[in-house]
């Protein structure tokens, strides 16, 4: 029996991002070209490296998705409704808040470098 081989890094990345995205194990497979048995073992066969990779996919559709709100909201900005642009700025100047304080945490917690 032929031992199993770990999957190269760009395969268990886009496995990954595939998952992250909501698709199924078998439209995982049908993509990279193989079976659904073998790309449902990969979270099993290292999960530590699993667990990074779906972090990492996870972060960057999370981010993608902040982008197109973001953008949304600024088209809102230009509604003929006020309402509409009063909401529209308001959670513009929250998601921005929010991202100062989160800035400013990461700040704190990363230690001065070295002179």
């Amino acid at each position: 029996m032929a031992k199993l081989q770990p999957p190269a890094d760009s395969l268990l990345a886009r496995a990954a991002e595939l998952r992250a995205a909501g698709n199924s194990w078998e439209h995982v497979a049908e993509q990279l070209h193989r079976s659904v048995v073998t790309v449902r073992r990969w979270p099993n066969f290292d999960p530590e490296r699993w667990k990074r990779e779906i972090h990492l996919a996870e972060r960057r559709l999370l981010a993608e998705a902040g982008a197109e709100s973001v953008l949304v909201l600024r088209q809102l900005l230009r509604s003929e409704d006020d309402k509409v642009r009063r909401d529209a700025a308001k959670y513009l100047i929250d998601l921005r808040l929010e991202q100062a304080k989160l800035d400013q945490k990461t700040e704190s917690e990363t230690p001065p470098e070295p002179p």
